[in-house]
């Protein structure tokens, strides 16, 4: 199970999953349950106007995986569904909020397709042509599904709906494989926000590149880096009142990992 997985369910800023444009046999079904450790300024809806953030976080998560073939292309279909329970302080223009919370987060479901350079592959194995370039791409849906309570300035779930798509790239070269890719959150309202606000924002654009060391079959270490510009400070109004801003950060980790052969 790679650690990415935890941290793709508590926030953008941690969005990693190494291997995603790897290639998998059709036809598969996988399902993986984990759990995880997250501390720092993280928190889960990724682009809350909430300056000064820390939390200690638990995350157990449930995930469904069907790799299959989508218009003649090898893609995968994903559902997770995350459990948390953690602390967290912040400020929201000047205001100190603390909130210990336990429940759903908010679901994702995900769709993968690689379009270029990896053919469609049967459960018996790897086929000669398979290329050492694979293009991309992959849309997720976060679902409204977590606990929410418009009293607190932090919760589990966002209370809106949250689409990203990305593009990317797979390069392997012996034991190495190295990817990249380009993605954008685009965020619908939250008319429900805390206090009687309502919450709206423009999109984050994302890049990330892993690099990855398969040690043997079923064992890969990474190392992982994205940066996220844009929605830093997000707009948050009352009728009549106005906050919005822009902003960027950087993020990096190594990412140890055991899966199965042929995992997804």
């Amino acid at each position: 199970m790679s650690l990415a997985l935890v941290s793709a369910v508590v926030g953008v800023a941690q969005e990693f999953e190494p291997r995603t444009y790897a290639v998998t046999p059709v036809g598969l079904n996988f399902v993986a349950v984990g759990y995880g450790f997250v501390t720092g300024a993280v928190f889960m809806d990724p682009a809350l106007p909430v300056d000064d953030v820390d939390a200690d976080i638990h995350v157990a998560f449930t995930r469904y995986t069907r790799s299959l073939n989508l218009f003649n292309r090898p893609s995968k279909l994903k559902v997770l569904l995350p459990w948390t329970s953690g602390d967290w302080s912040g400020t929201l223009e000047g205001l100190d909020a603390e909130r210990h919370a336990t429940g759903l987060g908010d679901a994702r479901l995900v769709i993968e397709t690689l379009f270029a350079g990896a053919p469609l592959v049967d459960p018996s194995g790897m086929p000669a042509d398979a290329r050492p370039t694979i293009w991309g791409a992959r849309l997720q849906v976060v679902a409204p599904t977590g606990d929410y309570e418009n009293d607190q300035l932090i919760n589990l779930g966002s209370n809106r709906w949250t689409f990203i798509p990305e593009i990317g790239f797979a390069h392997s070269k012996g034991h190495w494989s190295f990817e990249g890719a380009l993605g954008a959150w685009l965020f619908g309202d939250n008319d429900d926000f805390f206090n009687g606000r309502h919450l709206e924002q423009d999109p984050l654009l994302v890049a990330k590149v892993h690099a990855i060391r398969t040690i043997r079959p079923g064992y890969w270490f990474a190392v992982a880096g994205g940066y996220g510009y844009g929605a830093g400070p997000t707009s948050t109004a009352r009728p009549g009142q106005q906050s919005s801003g822009t902003g960027g950060s950087w993020r990096c980790c190594p990412i140890p990992s055991r899966r199965p052969r042929g995992s997804a």
